[in-house]
């Protein structure tokens, strides 16, 4: 015990030590020599809180008490994780782990309106979060127009284990194949999305894409948060809901996963559906105005959360209602 309180310690004096350094610069102080007031709601105050509570950790450690340590936050934007609304976990489960070799990091984990049980790809060590979120109201979730995207070494190998499950159907095997899986939600895997994945040979999920209401007021107001677009063409494609020509946009930072926007010619329901996309960012304040001032709202202000292990969490939604959350 005495060794990890020592290296907690040491951790927060080198970063005590790196932002005494920075407090030194003329931006940090006042031309009266006093300290400068930093915003609260900046990254570097959050570091700094991040190193008071380590400080204290180390305290609590002491005391005999269970240590809590809040990560840092990151030093620039990705895409955490996806989630999608699921009435039967336990058969989403199966099917995740069994088909796609995901596992399970935390299940059950209970938020305002819903349980969440999350996924990784922990073999590939790659790749977005999935989470599922079952809503206490029982919402449908259903011929819900969205799609996952997995890399993967060999799509028809995926293919052919999808096939044992009760929801799946073919809907396309052209190389990548698409098909039905929990739920009716469509999952496209194939072995070219992803360049940079080498030999991995389990699959992990690298985009999701959903229908929007107005694809132009859509690009616009992801590409405002700091994602880049880039146009994938217009396809024949057939989904629970039926088949329809539809156009679609990529959109996502310069690294990790990334969002697919969707365009049907035969509209879709766009609103409020039960999808959500993680963000991890160094200024959730920062980006939640970008949300607002792009026509999102936001849904709860910033509150430390146990599933983010109390990360601070803005929830907000997008212009057709989707889940964002900006975690710090």
């Amino acid at each position: 015990m005495t060794a990890r309180r020592d290296r907690r310690w040491s951790l927060a004096v080198l970063l005590l030590s790196i932002f005494a350094c920075a407090d030194s610069a003329p931006s940090s102080s006042g031309s009266d020599g006093t300290e400068a007031v930093v915003d609260e709601d900046s990254p570097q105050a959050a570091t700094r809180a991040f190193v008071a509570q380590t400080a204290s950790d180390g305290a609590a450690d002491e005391a005999g008490s269970a240590p809590v340590v809040i990560p840092p936050p990151v030093t620039a934007p990705l895409i955490w994780g996806f989630g999608i609304g699921i009435t039967d976990v336990p058969a989403a489960v199966k099917f995740y782990t069994e088909v796609m070799k995901m596992t399970v990091e935390k299940e059950g984990v209970k938020r305002d309106d819903r349980t969440e049980t999350i996924l990784y790809a922990s073999q590939a060590k790659k790749g977005a979060r999935l989470v599922l979120m079952n809503f206490d109201d029982k919402r449908n979730t259903r011929k819900i127009t969205t799609k996952l995207v997995f890399q993967a070494q060999s799509a028809s190998a995926v293919n052919s284990a999808a096939a044992k499950h009760p929801d799946y159907k073919s809907r396309m095997n052209l190389g990548i194949v698409q098909f039905d899986g929990p739920e009716t939600y469509v999952h496209e895997v194939g072995g070219i999305f992803d360049t940079s994945g080498g030999g991995i040979k389990v699959p992990y999920p690298i985009a999701m894409g959903f229908s929007t209401s107005n694809l132009a007021a859509s690009r616009r107001f992801y590409t405002s948060l700091g994602m880049k677009e880039s146009r994938l063409g217009s396809f024949r494609v057939t989904d629970a809901t039926g088949s329809s020509s539809i156009t679609e946009y990529s959109a996502k930072f310069p690294d990790g996963a990334g969002i697919v926007l969707q365009e049907w010619a035969s509209k879709r329901n766009s609103k409020d559906n039960p999808v959500k996309v993680v963000l991890l960012v160094p200024d959730a304040k920062a980006v939640a105005d970008k949300v607002v001032a792009g026509g999102g709202s936001i849904v709860k202000e910033a509150e430390r959360l146990p599933i983010y292990d109390n990360r601070l969490v803005i929830v907000a939604k997008d212009l057709d209602g989707y889940l964002i959350e900006l975690v710090q």
